[in-house]
């Protein structure tokens, strides 16, 4: 199972590469490290502070672990929900203070395209996070549950 999680996430990542390559792009347009820390640490320390230590460690360790119960890997599928929502709701609100910083200062045609660039970058590194993440971890958990539920 962590072997299929490795190669989905392996064949995502080459995805997106080939398709920043095709644009005639390089990725080092695609990162901004101030966002990519936004985008990253802000959502796992929001859950980290909402569900506590153990819960965040649990729910990335439980899809993976064979003794894994019934109860851990719905507590998982919860924190991976509320997680997906989190990443989101953040990307939004990055963009929108990115917009109102760009719309303070319109005067400044040639900071427009950067700055609009910078505002929009946080919905793209959501959905990186969603694809290489959330959704894999997600079809785990649903993978392993209806196992064990067939064990029962």
């Amino acid at each position: 199972m962590i072997r299929n999680y490795f190669l989905a996430v392996l064949a995502a990542v080459l995805c997106l590469a080939a398709v920043v390559a095709l644009s005639g792009g390089t990725l080092g347009t695609y990162v901004d490290v101030p966002s990519i820390i936004i985008m990253v640490v802000c959502p796992l320390a929001y859950q980290w502070i909402l569900f506590g230590a153990g819960y965040v460690k649990d729910a990335f360790i439980s899809p993976f672990k064979k003794e894994a119960s019934p109860a851990q890997l719905s507590r998982a599928q919860v924190f991976f929900k509320s997680y997906m929502k989190v990443v989101w709701l953040l990307s939004v609100v990055v963009l929108i203070i990115g917009f109102v910083a760009i719309m303070k200062n319109l005067e400044d045609r040639q900071a427009l395209g950067p700055n609009m660039a910078i505002a929009s970058i946080s919905l793209l590194y959501a959905g990186l996070i969603d694809i290489l993440v959330i959704i894999p971890y997600g079809i785990i958990l649903k993978k392993r549950m209806g196992v064990l539920e067939e064990e029962l």
